[in-house]
């Protein structure tokens, strides 16, 4: 299949999700911008989020509690929490992009522009003829057990600190997005 072949069926896949309200907001300007360059395009992505997650460290077991991709205030976050299976998790995850580029030097210069926008973590995930999968990742998370199947591990006030925290995060993130989006205007045009 060609890199133009591939991006059809991506931006398909894209303009679906949108639809049905499946891409996070804050971030859709961006892929909106990425999607219409003529060697880039977006496979997958997330803005960053504030999760609670029962969890065991093995993958497909547990779930989430809670998931918002905007800052959240403590009477929704503590409105979610519950008795796990596991352990609850905060989680704050960073946004998360996979790109296709054309070529090996398109995605150079994608890595730089993010690079330049502050994204310190970013690579090539896979190279073929066709096309180039860059992954960038913000680097800003927080990862803290907060209950187990025996009670709360924290007190309610930890708890405050993690969401404004987390809050703090993700605003830095959309900043760094838009950041991320203006840069690629300057040099990809």
């Amino acid at each position: 299949m060609t890199f133009v072949q591939e991006k059809t069926g991506a931006l398909n896949n894209y303009i679906a999700s949108k639809s049905a309200g499946d891409v996070d907001t804050p971030i859709i300007p961006l892929l909106d911008y990425i999607n219409g360059l003529e060697d880039f395009y977006s496979t997958s992505s997330c803005s960053g989020r504030i999760a609670l997650l029962d969890f065991n460290g093995v993958k497909g077991e547990g779930g989430f509690f809670g998931m918002w991709h905007e800052p959240v205030d403590l009477k929704t976050v503590l409105a979610e929490i519950k008795k796990p299976e596991y352990t609850l998790w905060f989680k704050v995850e960073p946004a998360i992009f996979h790109i296709a580029a054309r070529s090996v030097e398109d995605a150079l210069t994608f890595l730089q522009v993010c690079r330049d926008s502050g994204y310190k973590r970013g690579g090539v995930q896979s190279a073929k003829k066709e096309r180039v999968i860059i992954e960038i990742v913000g680097t800003k998370k927080i990862e803290c057990p907060i209950m187990n199947a025996d009670g709360m591990l924290v007190t309610e006030e930890y708890v405050k600190q993690l969401v404004e925290i987390g809050n703090k995060y993700l605003k830095d993130g959309e900043k760094q997005v838009k950041r991320l989006e203006e840069n690629l205007k300057k040099r990809c045009g």
